[in-house]
């Protein structure tokens, strides 16, 4: 379980992909707008979430 800040607010979900083999930086797309991210997260609330490493925080009790 992990939390992931969304629009500056934490919400607790579940890893459910890791999409870091497949992700290109910035450069290598030619736009700076819609990037990728690595990481597909299932919310608690039932969204799915798409999110980088900097983004995540280990879930607290």
């Amino acid at each position: 379980m992990v939390t992931v800040t969304v629009s500056e607010h934490p919400e607790r979900g579940r890893i459910v992909e890791d999409f870091g083999d497949s992700v290109l930086p910035a450069e290598r797309t030619g736009r700076t707008w819609a990037q990728a991210r690595r990481w597909a997260i299932a919310l608690d609330s039932g969204r799915l979430v798409f999110a980088d490493t900097g983004d995540l925080a280990p879930a607290r009790s």
